[in-house]
């Protein structure tokens, strides 16, 4: 039986906190039973992905306004299942109490190559099936659409970008938890940290990211 700490870290650009299970704490590890080969080779989608498919879409439709979307999974790696055999060593002691935490966790080496495997699969019937521009980064999977391309959404009652709509259906039938609030829409909105505008086919860090940069930078040269 393991027990490895547990913390909080601040997420970024948010008032909120992850919760991270230190598997690379202490001599004797989790992470160091987990070779970097096994686990290797995760690739997110990023900003030069978006920007060649909007790239593509603008050639072919130079006259259509778009709109971009990002929708947000809860829980994400708290929704894999773990094997018996690796929850026994993800017990969570709290005082003299102990629990055993079943699901994939925050902090492990293998933990977002389980995620992106079980996601990739999703993302492949979005694709390929939806015929929905979808890209995924981590728990954001975002994407664009005409504007004025809408569509109402009965749980949250309210309408949201089509392609999104059906995103989220999708989600709900293989039961994957999202939040009203964490699923948003606009002619121009943050993506992976920079501000997208994809009529104006411009990229550009937010003032809070330049702010910090030039902070971090400020700090080392001193």
């Amino acid at each position: 039986m393991y027990s490895m700490p547990i913390h909080a870290v601040p997420k970024p650009g948010t008032g909120n906190f992850h919760l991270v299970t230190d598997h690379s704490a202490g001599q004797y590890t989790l992470n160091n039973m987990i070779t970097r080969d096994d686990v290797s080779g995760v690739t997110l989608d990023n900003i030069h992905d978006l920007g060649n498919a909007l790239h593509l879409y603008q050639h072919h439709n130079p006259t259509h306004s778009l709109i971009l979307w990002k929708a947000d999974v809860s829980e994400a790696y708290h929704l894999m299942p773990m094997h018996p055999l690796w929850q026994i060593k993800q017990i969570v002691s709290v005082g003299s109490q102990q629990w055993v935490d079943h699901c994939n966790v925050f902090g492990g080496h293998a933990s977002q190559c389980i995620w992106h495997a079980f996601m990739s699969l999703v993302l492949w019937i979005v694709i390929f099936k939806l015929l929905i521009f979808a890209f995924l980064y981590v728990d954001d999977s975002f994407g664009f659409s005409q504007e004025g391309d809408l569509l109402w959404h009965e749980k949250y009652q309210k309408t949201l970008p089509q392609n999104m709509v059906k995103l989220l259906h999708l989600w709900d039938e293989l039961g994957i938890p999202h939040e009203e609030h964490k699923q948003i829409y606009g002619p121009i909105l943050p993506i992976i940290g920079f501000e997208v505008d994809p009529n104006l086919m411009q990229v550009q860090m937010s003032d809070e990211s330049y702010e910090h940069l030039i902070t971090f930078i400020s700090e080392f040269a001193h």
